[in-house]
């Protein structure tokens, strides 16, 4: 039986020399396997210096390395620090736009965007996702028809909405509640 080969592609490791190649390689298998395996649980932040420090690597090499994981959605994109994200696999049975759909409930159940937070714009989502903007602007429509998101127009873009919070009614002074339909 073959077995599939985890990588880093070409152009994200271009960068780098040989050694460094492969360096940025292992880290990229081991946070991968940390990632996959529920080591590293979702929403953690790491941070790119901190990596750089524990793996005794260039900050360069440690961002080729989180290349990969954003290619495959399990970080957010490669910045000073970066989130890890619910490890979702394509089902068969969906398309792109479902998958993203499924992905971007996953972020907002996991509060990586957090209430009242503006959506990162829809190129840099795109990009982050690995999908055209059309396939974006898609997975996002039941989103926005749920009211889980809203546009935005000062400042434009696509918001995150509070979530409805539910109150139990106050039971009256000395008294206890009584249901309605009694």
């Amino acid at each position: 039986m073959p077995t599939e080969t985890i990588d880093l592609l070409d152009h994200e490791v271009a960068f780098l020399n040989l050694k460094q190649e492969a360096q940025a390689s292992r880290i990229y298998r081991g946070l991968r396997e940390a990632i996959l395996g529920g080591a590293i649980p979702p929403a953690t932040t790491m941070q790119v210096a901190d990596l750089s420090d524990g793996y005794k690597a260039e900050v360069h090499v440690v961002r080729a390395a989180l290349a990969g994981l954003a290619r495959e959605g399990l970080t957010t994109a490669s910045a000073p620090s970066v989130r890890v994200i619910a490890a979702t696999v394509r089902l068969p049975t969906e398309g792109p736009a479902q998958h993203i759909e499924r992905i971007m409930r996953q972020r907002l159940a996991d509060r990586i965007y957090p209430a009242g937070s503006l959506l990162p714009p829809y190129d840099e989502l795109a990009h982050d996702l690995c999908v055209p903007q059309k396939v974006l602007h898609r997975a996002l429509e039941p989103l926005l028809a749920e009211r889980l998101l809203s546009h935005s127009y000062r400042p434009l873009g696509v918001r995150v909405r509070p979530r409805a919070t539910r109150r139990e009614p106050a039971a009256p002074p000395g008294g206890r509640l009584v249901p309605a339909n009694r």
